[in-house]
């Protein structure tokens, strides 16, 4: 059976029945009896590793550091990425003896051993066990010596891997280096080829050290500025230069940025840092953990030359790390952008005088009780849109960024496109018993603004933060203040609609009688009524873009004494109302200029504006 074993003891005539199948058991040969392990420690022991590769060339070496962090020495001394330098500590102790080869080699060239493939050197660190004491030489060391701190002793393995068995190439030679037994081991299951690291793929590519989720303090260091930055709880404080408000939203984008700092490429042992703008690196980072004695000290050079990659170093190494620049571009900021982003914050109902200087003139506009009025260049009524505009931003004025402190020159805030000055009522004083209160002054702001490129920007008079703005807000600093309705009347006054001029073909005229609209060259055309009725609507609703003269004595300077297009519009009480537009208009467009006849305001309109007072006879046929 094969579950049973005969077994007789030496000089014992009896024959015994086992229930065990020992031939399993004792069946065995030298080998299976060898440690099969070819190094053995723990893996807190190892300290340091030497991997010399022959082909490629490459002499590797890493020392683990107190922290647990192991760096690379050699070929270049850099920080090495935990996980992967752990992994190769790791891969040394599963190496394991497939077969026994020979016990005593005669030439290790037949192996490829004579000149190994890898020679390994690993330098471990034991403690060293002392003797058990009794109790009573314990008591007593409690009592009259201090605790002893660990002993430990170095050790130094050593281990050449050869040359392939056979042609399959699935397992190499390899020796110890203090035996003389040479073995194989498997390609694969001893992982060999993550021995044979590169460099490039072993090193640390994260460019700060710190753990950036723990960062609690950051400086920024922007040529003569620089701006600290703490953390309380969730929220980020400015601490210095003076303490003041952080814009949490761009110092997280900021600190995110830095988690980003990854490198895609290195240049080791760089000849000359300022090729790469790091002699005077346009931004210094310095960032703290509690963890950390020493903050990290990061320099922000200059771009790529194709503007997609970043220059970047850590203080104390000698790379540069090459950065993705799309990723990490937010770091090349002032050390001013992280102060709030709000300029003003402005009650609107007590907001009272609106004051521009612009290219086209000074315009003031004043609130007389709860209507807007022009009153400056002239008298005339406000346009409510354009000014509650500027009121809506005012309100709450935030910019988009902060760019700089001072260099108003380099923004064009020295001779700024615009001056706003806005003045503010004083608030209602307080009910008190008091019979005189004192005369509170009226709030005042100057803000000065220009444009660059695509850019707005401002700085406040009090201030030398200079703001990047929506560009939304330049446009309704530029707008027209004055009422661009231009046409006073009521549609259901009009008894007569005459559209003529050089740029229309035949005239159109329209003529009403008992509510209804017919044509007056052939009174048999049937007019739809209510098409020009909403063609009424829309000239009583038409504004201009803006004006550009409002006390014109000639108008044929503008081309209107002769229009191309010409609109009459004739009331109940016989007055006439007529829109004159030029054939022309400023040089820039296809815009024109445009008058009310008998009015000085001369003001443009729109292409688009234009073709909808040019309709064919058949834009008001009935269908």
């Amino acid at each position: 059976l094969k579950e049973h074993t005969y077994v007789r003891l030496d000089g014992d005539p009896a024959v015994y029945l086992v229930t065990a199948n020992l031939e399993q058991t004792l069946d065995k040969q030298l080998k299976d009896f060898r440690q099969a392990e070819l190094v053995s420690f723990k893996y807190g022991e190892a300290k340091a590793y030497r991997i010399v590769r022959r082909d490629p060339p490459q002499d590797l070496s890493l020392i683990k550091q107190d922290g647990g962090n192991w760096v690379i020495e050699s070929p270049i001394k850099t920080r090495a990425e935990r996980g992967e330098a752990s992994d190769l500590v790791t891969t040394l102790t599963s190496l394991r003896a497939e077969e026994f080869v020979d016990d005593d080699p005669q030439d290790l060239a037949e192996y490829g051993l004579d000149d190994p493939y890898l020679r390994i050197t690993i330098t471990l660190q034991k403690e060293i066990e002392a003797e058990p004491e009794s109790k009573e030489e314990q008591d007593e060391s409690q009592e009259e010596q201090p605790t002893t701190q660990p002993q430990y002793e170095t050790e130094t393995i050593s281990l050449l891997i050869g040359g392939y068995v056979g042609l399959q190439k699935s397992r190499r030679y390899a020796k110890l280096g203090d035996s003389p037994t040479v073995v194989e081991v498997n390609v694969k299951t001893s992982r060999l080829d993550k021995l044979a690291v590169d460099v490039g793929s072993l090193r640390e590519v994260q460019v700060p050290v710190i753990n950036t989720y723990k960062m609690n303090k950051f400086v920024v260091i922007d040529g003569q500025d620089s701006v600290t930055i703490e953390r309380k709880g969730r929220e980020w404080t400015i601490t210095a230069p003076q303490q003041m408000e952080a814009d949490n939203a761009a110092v997280n984008e900021f600190v995110a940025a830095i988690r980003k700092l990854y490198a895609a490429d290195f240049i080791d042992r760089p000849d000359d840092l300022a090729r790469y703008g790091l002699d005077q690196p346009r931004v210094q980072l310095k960032l703290y953990a509690p963890d950390q004695v020493e903050p990290d000290h990061i320099l922000i050079g200059k771009l790529s030359a194709s503007g997609r990659m970043l220059y970047v170093r850590r203080v104390g190494e000698e790379s540069v790390a090459v950065v993705k620049a799309a990723e990490t571009k937010k770091l090349l900021v002032s050390a001013v952008a992280f102060g709030t982003r709000q300029l003003l914050r402005l009650p609107e109902a007590q907001v009272r005088r609106l004051e521009l200087k612009r290219p086209d003139g000074r315009l003031v506009v004043e609130k007389k009780g709860w209507q807007w009025r022009m009153v400056k260049p002239h008298d005339a009524p406000a346009d409510r849109s354009s000014v509650t505009s500027i009121i809506g931003d005012l309100a709450s004025l935030k910019a988009r960024r902060i760019v700089a402190r001072g260099r108003l020159a380099e923004y064009g805030l020295d001779s700024p496109d615009i001056i706003l000055a806005v003045e503010l009522s004083p608030p209602k004083p307080p009910t008190t018993t008091q019979a005189t209160q004192p005369v509170r002054e009226p709030e005042r702001h100057r803000l000065l603004v220009s444009k660059r490129g695509d850019s707005v920007y401002a700085v406040l008079d009090e201030s030398d933060l200079v703001y990047e703005l929506d560009p939304i807000i330049y446009d309704h600093l530029t707008a027209e203040l004055q009422e661009r309705r231009v046409l006073g009347f009521s549609p259901a006054q009009v008894e007569n609609f005459k559209i003529s001029g050089s740029d229309v073909g035949e005239p159109l005229e329209f003529a009403r009688a008992d509510d209804k609209w017919s044509y007056v060259p052939d009174e048999f055309f049937p007019v739809d009524s209510e098409k020009v009725d909403r063609r009424l609507r829309e000239l009583r609703s038409l504004e201009a873009q803006r004006f550009v003269n409002v006390a014109v004595t000639n108008l044929g300077q503008y081309g209107l004494d002769d229009p191309a297009v010409r609109v009459d519009l004739t009331l109940q009480n016989g007055d006439v109302t007529s829109l004159l537009v030029s054939s022309g208009g400023p040089e820039e467009g296809n815009d024109r200029y445009a008058a009310v006849a008998g009015e000085k305001k001369v003001f443009i309109l729109t292409a688009e504006q234009v073709k909808k007072l040019q309709p064919e006879l058949d834009a008001f046929e009935k269908q």
